[in-house]
């Protein structure tokens, strides 16, 4: 049993008394009677199992004969496609709605590349947010290359279109899927112009919304919406985040950029310059109606990792640190035994560079991230942690209830549509957001470097307790956001999920 309470099962050891042995499908039927899930929860579970399987198979295959070594060279965009997934959930790549032609094009394990479906939308007609130095023209430029934007310039000049329309991309499947159907009377009346694919390549990140450019080195990347189940919801982006997202990341990387503190961490926000977001009238009018129909058809521009790595300086994410190679060494162990220094002098690095980054945004502030292990980069030199690249403030951030003085130059719209939350439970951003969901599976890999669970933790409190005695003067705000209670609420997931299915409404 791990030191969260967790039990760490070596699969060698499982057997089912009656057969001998283990079936995930037979093994999730008797766990259903256990929790007592209808046969409709059960169904969409096994759904989920199969798929999640598919994708465990190609992960496996994809990996057969690298190393631990071989996948810490890797490219990271490229090592990105053979992470596998969240652990925090048992079934982590259902992705209801996705058949075999879908997966093999865009799941990140089958490293597909596809170009950008682009459609042209009346600006009256899109909620569109941006900062004062973002020009469209840049966004384009960063998503095809010259001879791409020649093609798509003639098209829209052919089209006569003009400043009162925007391009706006969009996922292929989403496009074939969705848009190209819930939005017919748009695209009947001329609201929506379809354009077609244009662009360089790209391939999907591990929250498969996000998307890279792997044609060439881009300043951005683009996140755009999927109505497809994954993990915990369908993957849409909601609407009413997108005028505060790019104010968001504008007012933190201006706090990066001026605190004592966060400065000397080196970490920093990965901007969103610009975020659009067209509201379908027919589905807005059913205020009832399952989320997911309001949230088909978005897009998120954000600033690629690239454009803050200087010379020799690697970026990985955070869940990175939780992957092992077919053979079981962790990646982690790979980049320790590269980097000279002992196990217990890198995860002291680690820690000094990814958590009092957070701590200290949530105590000064009364801001919190969720800091899982997808929206965490970790930036190595000589694989040695440095600092860490935050990103994705549009639904994944929040404010703590009170008035506190630092936050009072945040913008009112962002203020306006962030949730509030109690100490004791924004708190969790930080204790189950990463301690639980990402510590959790990287304590248990680093026994093998030589350290031990409780050790582990032990490195963690020192690194936090050094930067609290150093902060005295905000002794009130740790207090206030404890971190070393003897008890603290225990989120699980995973019982909650699989008692849980569509019928049931909400996310």
């Amino acid at each position: 049993r791990g030191i969260w309470g967790w039990l760490h099962i070596d699969p060698a050891t499982l057997e089912n008394q009656h057969s001998g042995a283990v079936e995930a499908e037979s093994a999730l039927r008797q766990l259903a009677a256990v929790l007592k899930m209808t046969d409709a929860q059960t169904a969409e579970h096994l759904e989920d199992l199969y798929a999640t399987l598919r994708g465990d198979l190609q992960l496996l295959e994809a990996r057969e004969d690298l190393s631990a070594d071989a996948l810490i060279d890797m490219d990271p965009d490229e090592l990105q496609c053979l992470m596998s997934g969240h652990p925090k959930f048992i079934f982590n790549k259902g992705r209801r709605g996705w058949g075999l032609t879908a997966l093999k094009a865009y799941a990140p394990e089958y490293r597909g590349r596809f170009q950008l479906h682009w459609v042209a939308v009346r600006r009256d007609l899109m909620v569109w947010s941006s900062d004062a130095d973002c020009d469209i023209n840049n966004l384009l430029a960063s998503a095809m290359d010259e001879t791409e934007r020649l093609r798509f310039t003639r098209y829209w000049q052919a089209l006569h279109l003009d400043e009162n329309w925007l391009p706006v991309p969009l996922h292929p499947w989403q496009w074939q899927q969705k848009i190209a159907l819930h939005f017919l009377p748009q695209l009947a009346r001329g609201d929506i112009l379809d354009l077609g694919e244009f662009g360089d390549a790209y391939i999907a990140q591990q929250s498969l919304r996000t998307l890279t450019n792997v044609s060439r080195r881009s300043p951005f990347d683009i996140k755009l919406p999927l109505t497809i189940y994954n993990t915990s919801c369908y993957r849409g982006i909601p609407g009413k985040y997108i005028a505060a997202g790019p104010l968001a990341s504008r007012w933190l990387q201006q706090q990066f950029a001026r605190d004592e503190t966060l400065i000397a961490s080196g970490a920093q926000i990965l901007g969103e310059p610009a975020a659009g977001y067209v509201s379908h009238t027919g589905y807005a009018a059913l205020k009832t109606a399952p989320y997911r129909y309001q949230e088909m058809f978005g897009v998120i521009w954000r600033e690629n990792p690239s454009c803050w790595l200087q010379q020799g300086e690697q970026a990985v994410l955070m869940a990175a640190l939780m992957e092992t190679d077919n053979a079981g060494r962790p990646l982690i162990d790979a980049w320790i035994s590269r980097s000279g220094l002992s196990a217990e002098a890198w995860l002291t690095q680690m820690f000094s560079a990814v958590v009092i980054p957070f701590y200290h945004l949530l105590c000064r502030y009364g801001v919190a991230l969720i800091a899982h292990g997808q929206n965490v980069t970790l930036v190595m030199k000589d694989h040695v942690p440095q600092r860490i690249l935050l990103k994705d403030f549009q639904g994944d951030m929040r404010l703590v209830d009170e008035a506190f003085p630092e936050m009072e130059s945040l913008p009112e719209p962002v203020k306006a549509v962030t949730a509030r939350l109690g100490a004791d439970y924004i708190i969790h951003d930080l204790q189950t957001g990463h301690f639980v969901t990402v510590l959790r599976f990287v304590s248990r890999l680093t026994v093998q470097c030589g350290v031990s669970e409780t050790r582990f933790y032990q490195l963690l409190a020192d690194v936090l307790q050094n930067y609290m005695a150093a902060h005295p003067a905000m002794a009130a705000r740790f207090a206030q956001f404890d971190l070393f209670k003897p008890q603290i609420i225990r989120v699980v997931l995973n019982p909650v999920k699989l008692t849980f299915s569509e019928h049931d409404g909400g996310s």
